[in-house]
């Protein structure tokens, strides 16, 4: 049961950025749009501007098997658990990680000699 709603939730995810990606893609949304459609452009392996069915299984059976360290075919909490921290590391290690925080050191941010913050709206 376990496996089958891990499974089932991967499959989401990846669809749902897929779908998203080329739907934003169309509507060219600045910077979003280019990154949702680099993202959805990788997804399609064959470049026939669909994302097959064959395609989303390659993704998910890579994603998985990164995620399962142990190779045995199953993903245990403690797995899911590291891999969520160490997404979670990568992002907070990305410049302006913390839009919207109120904890976050302004002083870590491009241009926050100028007062510029990309969490806090320009007044």
């Amino acid at each position: 049961m376990g496996k089958r709603i891990v499974s089932a939730l991967a499959t989401a995810g990846v669809l749902g950025l897929a779908v998203g990606g080329f739907a934003v893609a169309e509507h060219g949304k600045g910077d979003r749009g280019e990154k949702r459609m680099e993202r959805a452009a990788a997804l399609d392996a064959n470049a026939n501007g669909q994302i097959e069915r064959s395609e989303i299984e390659a993704g998910q059976a890579a994603r998985f098997a990164a995620i399962d360290t142990n190779g045995d075919g199953g993903l245990s909490m403690a797995e899911l658990d590291a891999h969520r921290e160490a997404k979670r590391a990568e992002r907070r290690a990305r410049p302006g990680s913390c839009r919207g925080s109120m904890r976050c050191p302004i002083s870590h941010h491009p241009g926050a000699s100028t007062g510029e913050h990309p969490g806090r709206p320009q007044r």
